[in-house]
């Protein structure tokens, strides 16, 4: 089993309440939508679905606002499952995808938009399968569409369906449709845009899903240099594609390499933590241990992935929730044999706990021996050896 943090209660609560003023606010403002998108980036999303709710009643009550109400559906879709209410937020995206379809038509790009957000609701809860046909389709609309006015919207949503395929395991599918991405990112917004650094990045994971370490390390390296310049050497996108640089030297047991780069974006993590929600990851991470009990391990660690990346830029990378992440990783790696990520993740589990928790903590002891058993899949006995002593050493204090 998966193991879980404790749920963030206090905050749980506090991501439900907000001003209380702001609902009678709206009903005398005409930019209602404007506050809520506001809130919604803002990651106040409890409050962001009261204002959507809002505006979604006002565009209902009015005739001749199809438009509004399709933006309204739209953003509270996209707050309710910002808070793990996906059911409802399924609901409201199909409406807004048929408002769309009445008002533009069921071939217009707006209606692809429509489909590629509401996919994006079923691959947040790991739906793969659910997740498809509406990707597929929009792609459909989008290759009919001879305007070049949405062309970068065509790449999200091939970026999208490539992100999908890799969890199900189709690598050959996944490159194709992340190669068209990329040369789409390029030709429409240049080399150097960020959004071909996204590209570089999404296909050294592909690479690196297959082994292909080599291929992987080149790409990152492409996609940081490309970060570093869109964003400056302390952005938090720019810790991302470090932390993916080390993690592929990692992988290949290049620990030195990796170090430097690792220590390097923690700095920079360290300094950008609280820009996340937590409590979103608590949502994600238990979804998670249920797709891990049904062994359905591609799922389980898609959601592990956003669960990590939002308790680091909620919490900091030194947390302890942060390291049982990389420990659900581990397991999630171990039962699939891939002992080199396993082996990444405990080591990275164990370095934060040293740090939060102090070198003799009980907790350390198991998370050791599973190390152990890790290098010894590996064929590194004397490291397994150092790290089973160390764990008889704590239990006999």
């Amino acid at each position: 089993m998966i193991r879980l943090p404790a749920v963030f209660a206090a905050l749980l609560v506090a991501s439900l309440t907000g001003p209380t003023d702001l609902i009678a606010q709206t009903k005398q403002k005409p930019d209602s939508v404007d506050l809520a998108w506001k809130a919604f980036e803002q990651g106040r999303y409890a409050e962001a679905e009261r204002l959507f709710r809002v505006a979604v009643k006002s565009a209902d009550t009015a005739k001749k606002q199809e438009a509004d109400l399709a933006h309204s559906l739209e953003g509270l879709a996209a707050a309710l499952g910002s808070q793990g209410k996906f059911e409802e937020a399924i609901t409201h995206g199909k409406r807004s995808v048929s408002v769309l379809e009445k008002l533009h038509g069921a071939q217009h790009p707006h209606v692809a938009q429509g489909l590629t957000n509401l996919a994006g609701l079923y691959q947040l809860q790991g739906k793969f399968s659910e997740a498809e046909p509406p990707l597929k389709r929009a792609l459909s609309i989008y290759q009919k569409d001879q305007g070049a006015d949405h062309e970068a919207e065509k790449a999200t949503a091939l970026g999208s369906l490539a992100s999908l395929h890799q969890a199900q395991g189709k690598y050959a599918e996944a490159e194709s449709l992340l190669i068209q991405a990329l040369q789409i990112y390029e030709h429409v917004n240049g080399p150097e845009h960020s959004s071909v650094g996204w590209a570089y990045g999404a296909l050294a994971s592909l690479y690196g899903s297959q082994s292909k370490y080599k291929d992987a390390e080149a790409l990152y390296k492409k996609s940081l240099a490309i970060y570093e310049k869109s964003f400056g050497p302390h952005n938090s996108e720019v810790a991302g594609a470090l932390m993916s640089l080390a993690y592929s030297y990692g992988r290949q047991g290049k620990d030195a390499e990796a170090e430097p780069i690792l220590n390097r974006a923690l700095t920079i993590l360290r300094k950008t933590a609280g820009s996340g929600k937590a409590d979103e990851a608590v949502r994600i991470g238990d979804r998670a241990n249920a797709y891990f009990e049904q062994k359905k391990f591609p799922e389980a660690e898609s959601l592990l992935w956003t669960s990590l990346d939002l308790y680091v830029k909620s919490l900091g990378p030194d947390h302890v929730y942060v390291a049982v992440c990389h420990e659900n990783l581990a397991h999630v790696f171990t039962v699939q044999s891939k002992y080199a990520e396993a082996r990444w993740h405990y080591t990275r589990a164990l370095a934060i706990r040293e740090k939060a928790q102090g070198p003799s903590h009980a907790d350390l002891a198991v998370l050791l021996d599973n190390l152990a058993t890790i290098l010894r899949k590996l064929n590194r006995a004397e490291e397994a050896e150092k790290s089973e002593s160390r764990a008889k050493s704590i239990r006999a204090n």
